[in-house]
């Protein structure tokens, strides 16, 4: 059994590869995408080469032709893709991580530490933890009109976590008193996943908290700065990108679409208010990753190797 995996959706997004980089170079042993109906395949194009043999694309609209209506009703209520794609390998992982493609998992306190080196660490301390709740950190692009060529290395704003946001649309509300999180959890002790980690059921399974390895309850509620300062595993969320990523997910985003969400409730709804290069130290750090991840980001980084 590999000790760590990655799944995600992904609906044309630009910045897949440099998405698929970070993780493997975070120590992730295979990463898992289902594409939600992309216009753009080319998206995925990078991923033929061998230095991305553990990079597996799933698309949805063939995943849904090669299940029959019986068992595609069952799985409906469930989530749909991720569950069917989870259900395929949750017996080959020790650890899966559940996130979305705008959202970039990091260490923070032992910042060189890769991620599988503290979930290993954290084996260790919490044997009794099974899952990992981890918050956001809403990071913005708001003053960049096109796409970066890269997204960590571009975005290097975040929301300031100390004051209120108050905003009319609920998407956008403000989180100064309670924020969402993401899930890094054990395979073994969870059947299905939801939008932000694994369905638990009526037994109770430890979490625990980011910042202290403390046992503690999955919300987290008065994330502040100093919070995010000392926080051992954060969720950095690149909510908004650029004016253009904008314009593009009015256009894309099922949610944003049947919402009718403007540019403006995209802009006002993530501020960029606080300096924050965590993301473009990860591109530069001497992390403890394999040789192939070392060599994935060279290339990615526009280097021959």
């Amino acid at each position: 059994m590999k000790f760590l995996s990655v799944l995600t959706r992904c609906r044309d997004e630009p910045f897949i590869q440099e998405w698929c980089n970070y993780y493997l170079a975070q120590g992730v042993d295979s990463i898992y995408i289902i594409d939600d109906d992309s216009e753009d395949k080319s998206i995925y194009q990078f991923a033929e080469s061998p230095f991305y043999s553990n990079v597996k694309i799933h698309y949805a609209d063939r995943m849904y032709k090669n299940i029959s209506t019986k068992q595609y009703k069952k799985t409906r209520p469930k989530r749909d893709a991720p569950n069917i794609i989870y259900r395929q390998i949750r017996n080959k992982y020790h650890w899966l991580i559940y996130c979305d493609v705008d959202e970039f998992m990091a260490t923070k306190k032992r910042e060189r530490n890769t991620l599988r080196t503290e979930l290993q660490l954290l084996q260790n301390l919490h044997p009794e933890v099974k899952w990992l709740g981890v918050p956001w950190v809403l990071m913005s692009g708001v003053n960049l009109k096109r796409n970066p060529k890269s997204l960590l290395k571009s975005v290097l704003h975040r929301q300031n976590a100390n004051i209120a946001h108050p905003h009319s649309v609920r998407k956008f509300r403000c989180r100064k008193r309670k924020i969402e999180h993401k899930g890094i959890f054990q395979t073994q002790y969870f059947s299905q996943v939801w939008d932000h980690g694994p369905v638990t059921n009526k037994k109770p399974h430890n979490s625990i908290n980011f910042s202290q390895y403390r046992i503690n309850k999955y919300r987290f509620s008065k994330l502040r700065n100093k919070d995010i300062t000392n926080g051992c595993i954060l969720c950095y969320h690149y909510r908004y990108i650029s004016e253009e990523h904008a314009k593009n997910q009015l256009k894309t985003n099922g949610w944003y679409i049947a919402d009718g969400y403007s540019l403006d409730d995209l802009k006002s709804g993530c501020p960029a208010e606080v300096y924050d290069d965590t993301m473009l130290k990860k591109t530069t750090l001497g992390v403890n990753s394999t040789k192939q991840s070392e060599e994935l980001f060279l290339i990615s980084q526009g280097y021959n190797v």
